[in-house]
């Protein structure tokens, strides 16, 4: 019903309720950007990338390293990489880790990872 009337515009408005302004434009955002914004205000947002290393370990470092490796402790830019076997330390230390490092500096930034620690899994 079209009431091009403004004064019964006004009266059915009163009467009726009914609103003949066109409602407000919704934002519509991506669901990972209402997740952030959960995360965020919960004070959880700096602990996001640490899921995300964890999840994606096997792309990072190479499905090959991954299997003999995990992330382990995170503290004010350095990561510590437990290794399984002696072996293994050494490859990492000695011939991978510009590559590690890299990989890591590009999918959480410079400012994240600053420093990588080599260590053998103590629950290995």
């Amino acid at each position: 019903m079209m009431v091009k009337d403004k004064s019964k515009r006004i009266i059915q408005r009163e009467r009726f309720g009914i609103d003949f302004d066109p409602p407000p434009q919704l934002s519509v955002k991506r669901p990972a950007d209402l997740i952030m914004g959960i995360f965020k205000k919960a004070g959880l947002k700096d602990k996001m990338w640490e899921q995300e290393l964890i999840r994606d370990w096997g792309n990072i470092v190479g499905e090959t390293v991954a299997e003999h490796s995990r992330p382990g402790r995170y503290m004010r830019g350095t990561l510590t990489i437990f290794i399984d076997s002696s072996p293994w330390l050494s490859e990492l230390q000695c011939n991978r880790h510009a590559d590690i490092m890299r990989n890591l500096q590009e999918r959480f930034g410079e400012i994240k990872i600053k420093n990588l620690i080599f260590q053998i899994d103590p629950d290995g």
